[in-house]
């Protein structure tokens, strides 16, 4: 496995937690009618093969329902009760992890803390644990994505508690248009369209080879259009050991060294100015540093990013209880939105080092 499909299964699993709420404008709301439920709809195309694009349905709920329910508990998922979390029980727990990334050696790596090849409660609890899914999943839906010259149907999956495309190598195409039209018995169509995002390329050879914590950081790319995105930077834990990392490296707070900076892809460069020195402390030993450049169409932009700046309130009750929100999208809620990427990893460190 590549290290790009090992950061994608990390941020799948965001994305799904991330998906969960929604923002609304704060208004008074009638609390007393019980409006006909419609579906609530969160459909990702990705232009990168190494996350498959997926659509997750829901019906809205009013008041009196559990809008969550608890799954993943250590004994639920250790089917044989070995007292160990093999990749076979992770794929049946319906967790909507993406198997076909997750290996037995990133298995391991990210959730076998005491180095002994097994998957204890205690792990399980501190790297996965019990986690809340909405009980409100439509597993019947007709699902379909059309294209200038083509429909690709959308089948659920139960292992992964969404719809993936039949076409197991379909890949969406940048800056063209896709549509969206989802069907369930007993509520109204949804429909949906979106204008994908362009494919950012860093330009390598422009990059600095090394990252210099202590000095203004430039990042350039091409792109052959325009879109918002988002740069974001982490050090890179797969080159670690988490059993024999040294004491030096255990005192760096790594996600105080994170960036998440927005960025138009048009302008083709991002200077980075206000690092984190100064708060972040010191980088005793250099470390390996990942760039990620997310481009975003304008409906994934105006949900999850402009999104931000507005109240939260449960994604799956009815507009009786909330006002209902969705972007790119009619006859329902939700969002049908589209990211790509590119990624490079750099060494980091300081001059003095």
């Amino acid at each position: 496995m590549n290290f790009n499909k090992k950061v994608w299964w990390f941020v799948a699993l965001i994305m799904i937690v991330n998906s969960c709420a929604r923002p609304v404008s704060p208004e008074w709301e009638d609390l007393t009618s019980s409006p006909k439920p419609v579906l609530t709809v969160m459909a990702l195309l990705s232009l990168n093969p190494e996350m498959d694009s997926e659509v997750r349905v829901y019906r809205t709920m009013d008041l009196t329902e559990t809008s969550e329910v608890v799954v993943g508990r250590f004994n639920d998922v250790d089917v044989d009760q070995s007292g160990d979390i093999s990749l076979e029980e992770i794929g049946q727990a319906g967790l909507g992890i993406r198997m076909e990334t997750l290996t037995q050696e990133l298995w391991l790596w990210y959730a076998d803390l005491n180095g002994d090849s097994k998957i204890d409660e205690g792990e399980w609890d501190e790297r996965v644990g019990p986690t809340n899914i909405p009980a409100a999943v439509i597993e019947n839906a007709v699902v379909t994505v059309i294209t200038s010259q083509d429909s690709i149907n959308f089948l659920w999956e139960e292992s992964r508690r969404a719809y993936f495309s039949s076409l197991s190598e379909f890949v969406p195409d940048p800056l063209a248009e896709y549509k969206l039209h989802i069907a369930a018995p007993g509520f109204p169509s949804v429909t949906g369209q979106l204008t994908t995002p362009p494919i950012p390329r860093f330009l390598q050879s422009a990059n600095e080879e090394t990252l210099f914590v202590d000095s203004e950081l430039i990042f350039k790319w091409e792109s052959e259009g325009d879109s918002k995105g988002r740069l974001l930077g982490r050090m890179s834990y797969p080159g670690l050991d988490f059993q024999k990392e040294s004491e030096q490296t255990e005192r760096i707070d790594r996600d105080c060294w994170a960036l998440n900076k927005p960025v138009d892809l048009g302008n083709l460069e991002l200077k980075v100015e206000d690092w984190r020195g100064d708060i972040c402390g010191e980088l005793p030993v250099p470390q390996n540093y990942v760039v990620t450049l997310v481009a975003m169409d304008a409906n994934y932009h105006e949900y999850f990013v402009r999104g931000e700046q507005k109240d939260y309130e449960n994604l799956f009750l009815s507009d009786g209880t909330t006002s209902g929100w969705g972007v790119g999208i009619d006859g329902g809620y939700g969002v049908f939105g589209a990211i790509s990427s590119d990624q490079m990893e750099h060494l980091i460190k300081t001059r003095s080092d």
